[in-house]
């Protein structure tokens, strides 16, 4: 899983284009995460949102991103997988 950018010494900017649905939790906030640090974060309607971010990259880095819910058991889980049937 994943991806590898080619880019140039000095790095650059990377389009992150995200899309988020759920029927079964009520989502409260996506963010994007680069080496461990929130770069961007954004609250979302419960049931489906779509975005952008424009994100300057100079070194090499991971981007993990998360989809926060809020429910009435657990104050925020991210991301959620739901159980198996």
């Amino acid at each position: 899983m994943g991806s590898r950018i080619a880019m140039s010494s000095r790095g650059g900017t990377v389009d992150v284009v995200w899309q988020v649905a759920s029927v079964t939790i009520p989502m409260s906030r996506v963010e994007l995460v680069v080496n461990g640090e929130i770069r961007e974060s954004l609250a979302v309607p419960p049931e489906a949102a779509s975005g952008h971010w424009s994100v300057r990259v100079d070194k090499s880095c991971c981007w993990p991103y998360s989809c926060a819910a809020t429910t009435p058991t657990s104050p925020r889980s991210s991301p959620h997988i739901p159980p198996r049937s």
